[in-house]
Parts: C-alpha cells; structure tokens; sequence
C-alpha cells in the first residue's frame, strides 16, 4: 500500500501549520470554507508540492510500521501522528501532547488500592449488618 492509503488529508494541513510552521498565501487563506481535500490540495500547490510527495513524507517506511503493529500514537521529531481505524488523522505538537508519569498501579493497569479509612468504614458496615439478621 502506498503512503496515501495511511494520511488524511487533514493530516496533511496540520503538518503544513504545526511541523513546517508554514503559513500560506493569500489563495489560500479565502479557501477557510472548503472541504479538507481542497485545502489540502491548495497548501501543496502553495508550498510547491503534490500531496503525494507530502503524504509519503508524512507516512515513511517506519511510520507504516508502527501502524500495522497497532500504534495509535506515533512519536516523531517535536510532533505526534495520531493513528485511528490505521490512518493518520492529525499531527499534534509534542508540547500539547498529555506528557505526566504514571504511578505503578497504572502502569500494572489495575485499579488503585482502596484507602486503610474507606476499608475500616466498609468493615464496620459489615460487621453491623451481621447483628441485624
């Protein structure tokens, strides 16, 4: 498959403005209302490329790759491809990307341990309810 199969065309747009940091000429800017096909089409021709040269720049060997492994976001240098149904649908910049640790209990996937305090007050509910029958 080639590389036009895995980029959509709003991908294409969105690496134009986050990961080249190009803003387009004026043909294009009066486009705002246009299909994602057509703008994509109008910042290729404005940047001096075919959209299938930027699509395979988008979507290299690698890239395809980590895709077919299943990877739903894909790392690269100061962005990431954000992967759905084996697309990439949008480029996000590192600097928005949701960057925190993850504590070890998170890490396993299983839910944190309930609190000493939340078990002793279930213990006590239990206990009385014993007293009732």
């Amino acid at each position: 498959m080639n590389a036009e199969t895995y980029v959509t065309d709003h991908a294409v747009i969105r690496y134009f403005e986050r990961v080249l940091e190009y803003s387009p000429g004026a043909a294009v800017k009066a486009l705002k209302d246009a299909s994602n096909a057509a703008l994509a089409f109008a910042w290729c021709t404005d940047f001096g490329m075919t959209i299938d040269a930027v699509k395979a720049k988008i979507a290299d060997a690698v890239v395809v790759a980590a895709i077919h492994a299943g990877a739903v976001r894909i790392k690269r240098d100061g962005y990431e491809l954000v992967v759905q149904r084996s697309k990439i649908v949008t480029i996000v910049p590192v600097s928005r990307c949701k960057a925190r640790i993850l504590t070890p209990t998170e890490a396993r996937g299983s839910r944190p341990r309930r609190s000493k305090a939340r078990y002793e007050t279930k213990k006590k509910r239990r206990d009385a309810k014993k007293f009732v029958r």
